[in-house]
């Protein structure tokens, strides 16, 4: 095999492909990188038994062949190199040389026929949608996965498409993260779940702009297309919970409130809350202000935010970070919050839309 590829071309595709390569396994080609050179294609793969990536990467083949090469040399070598034109060769023993300008590295690459192939998945089973739209789907629910293995289908995130619509949902048992997105045409009848580990590399290849990404399912495994790579990966399996259930029936307050002024106040108060201590931060909501304050052995931090409200006046505690979190993936200017009393979830949503709600159980206090 000899080849010849762009630095940067180069860099981006063993970037993208070692997310899938496994850090330590039994078998040494899954912790590699297969490159194969073949009918004018250079193609990149990474697979861990759980998860594939394949990168086609522009490039020049004098000679076809494959090889895998350990992922982290082979990574940290082409991106050490300076910018240029890097020839990567192999003989038939597999070993490999690599060239770039001045620098001459040599390399033992591994037989590639134990390397695993990646499953194809049926393509009359997508849908379609831009690459912004999908990244910012996953961002504003995947934090909110569970990470106990107990329930392993709640270790991603449930995908649905029904009524022109797409929609992806996270639990953990102590919050959930509801997205909804408005796609006129595409198909319906998608339900799959998706893991978490997964979806947040799928976020690190999705580019924020209007390119599209097709979507291929199957019953077992699941494709992400964005052109020159592709990500697939295992479905998780079981029924997932009813996560319309989850809702309260009714709400006893509702306050609008400023999404950036809460979430600097429950920061600020966060400040004196130790990891160990798990100390909740406390709201107070009367007819115009929550009061947003944490009490530890550290000392004491308060704080009040402008709202306007209906209902009663409530106080309230929750985790921080959960707060924090969803407040964090907002970008509306301001927000309404529903509560169902001092022990009851609260609902955080838009004003004027239902594009978007987070469901977070409070902390009891004394």
């Amino acid at each position: 095999m000899k080849i010849f590829c762009m630095k940067k071309d180069l860099n981006e595709a063993v970037s993208s492909t070692q997310r899938a390569v496994s850090n330590k396994s039994i078998l040494a080609v899954l912790e590699g990188i297969l490159i194969t050179a073949k009918d004018n294609k250079i193609i990149l793969r990474g697979n861990d038994m759980e998860m594939g990536i394949e990168y086609t990467v522009a490039g020049v083949i004098e000679e076809e062949g494959s090889v895998v090469l350990t992922s982290r040399y082979f990574s940290e070598i082409v991106r050490k190199f300076p910018d240029g034109n890097i020839e990567i060769s192999c003989d038939d023993s597999y070993k490999v040389n690599i060239r770039c300008s001045n620098s001459n590295i040599d390399l033992i690459g591994l037989n590639p026929q134990g390397f695993p192939e990646i499953p194809s998945v049926n393509e009359n089973n997508a849908i379609t949608l831009k690459q912004e739209i999908l990244r910012n789907m996953i961002r504003q629910v995947v934090f909110s996965v569970s990470i106990d293995e107990k329930m392993p289908v709640l270790t991603g995130c449930l995908l649905e498409s029904a009524d022109n619509c797409i929609y992806m949902v996270s639990i953990d048992g102590y919050r959930m993260s509801f997205r909804k997105e408005y796609i006129l045409g595409i198909k319906e009848g998608v339900t799959v779940v998706i893991p978490g580990k997964a979806l947040n590399e799928v976020a690190r290849l999705l580019k924020e702009d209007d390119k599209e990404v097709s979507i291929h399912y199957g019953k077992n495994q699941i494709l992400f297309d964005f052109g020159n790579c592709k990500l697939i990966t295992k479905l998780l399996q079981g029924d997932y919970l009813n996560y319309k259930s989850i809702y309260p029936d009714s709400y006893e307050t509702e306050i609008e409130v400023e999404t950036k002024a809460l979430l600097d106040a429950a920061d600020r108060a966060n400040l004196i809350i130790t990891e160990d201590k798990r100390t909740p931060v406390k709201f107070e909501i009367d007819d115009k202000y929550a009061k947003v304050y944490s009490v530890t052995d550290i000392g004491r931090v308060e704080e009040t935010v402008k709202i306007s409200k209906e209902g009663k006046d409530i106080s309230i505690a929750f985790n921080p970070k959960f707060i924090m979190d969803a407040l964090k993936n907002i970008e509306d200017e301001k927000i309404k919050i529903s509560f169902s009393g001092s022990i009851g979830p609260c609902v955080i949503s838009p004003i004027n839309s239902d594009e978007f709600s987070y469901v977070i159980l409070p902390v009891r206090t004394n």
